[in-house]
């Protein structure tokens, strides 16, 4: 398998979880949250420039693409908006968009995983496909490297 591609849906992952881990302490108590700055736009932030270059090209085949496209930009909005609201004192429906963005952000996620896990399948299935002894002996033989 090439384990450059599921590589390069796990980086986008970790990359978006680790860009929310960030605003979520920010946003923490007594962090200094009004000084928070907007993030860059859905298609210059890292997994943004990702999903607009590589991701769109390279998993072009999959129509989660397209919603793990759009799932992005409504992050990106409603995120853009909370610190807006933030900066306005307007704490709470800071929050409640905050709330919200953290809800897209799981189907950001979970197109993510999905993505990867597709292609973990369509590697498996190609290898089956292409090494059919070797599959077989590996069944019978009690480890199954499929």
């Amino acid at each position: 398998m090439d384990s450059t591609l599921t590589l390069d849906v796990n980086a986008a992952r970790l990359l978006h979880i680790d860009w929310l881990m960030q605003l979520e302490k920010a946003l923490a108590p007594g962090s200094g949250a009004s000084s928070i700055k907007r993030p860059q736009s859905d298609s210059e932030c890292t997994l943004g420039h990702w999903l607009h270059t590589v991701g769109r090209v390279r998993y072009s085949q999959f129509e989660e693409i397209k919603h793990l496209i759009s799932a992005h930009k409504t992050f990106h909005r409603l995120i853009d908006r909370g610190i807006s609201q933030l900066h306005q004192g307007e704490r709470e429906k800071a929050q409640a968009l905050l709330h919200e963005a953290r809800q897209v952000s799981k189907d950001i996620i979970y197109l993510l995983t999905f993505i990867e896990l597709e292609i973990v399948e369509r590697e498996r299935k190609k290898y089956l496909a292409l090494h059919p002894f070797d599959a077989i002996f590996s069944l019978f033989s009690g480890g199954v490297k499929l």
